[in-house]
């Protein structure tokens, strides 16, 4: 009976140091991607993970091939995740990352914009 007693003990114990362990490698991999987005390079990195590599932004629907679709299905799943962990965690270093990519387009006037081809 005490045995059991000292099993349950053991098995409380190691849940909280589980949770523990899994709090602060939680706080680790926010602190990581904080360090990494700092960076004008981190964030050029991040950009291209999430929007060009992805194909967020496209159809991965491919017709008749299936397996097609699921691996751009899952490189936009992946992305989905980045871009949800970057506003959760950074929000503000994620808006930045976007103002900066939006300053590196080329100026195209308002009026070239809403001429039809």
């Amino acid at each position: 009976m005490e045995d059991a007693y000292l099993d349950d003990e053991r098995l409380e114990r190691e849940l909280v140091e589980s949770g523990q362990r899994q709090r602060q490698a939680r706080r680790q991999r926010r602190a990581d991607l904080r360090t990494v987005m700092s960076t004008e390079a981190g964030r050029r990195l991040f950009y291209r993970l999430i929007n060009d590599d992805s194909g967020l932004c496209v159809a991965s629907f491919m017709g008749e091939s299936t397996h097609e679709t699921a691996h751009r299905e899952g490189r936009r799943a992946l992305a989905i995740e980045l871009q949800n962990e970057l506003l959760r965690d950074c929000p503000l270093l994620y808006l930045h990352m976007m103002q900066e990519r939006l300053e590196a387009l080329p100026n195209v006037p308002d009026d070239e914009l809403d001429r039809e081809e």
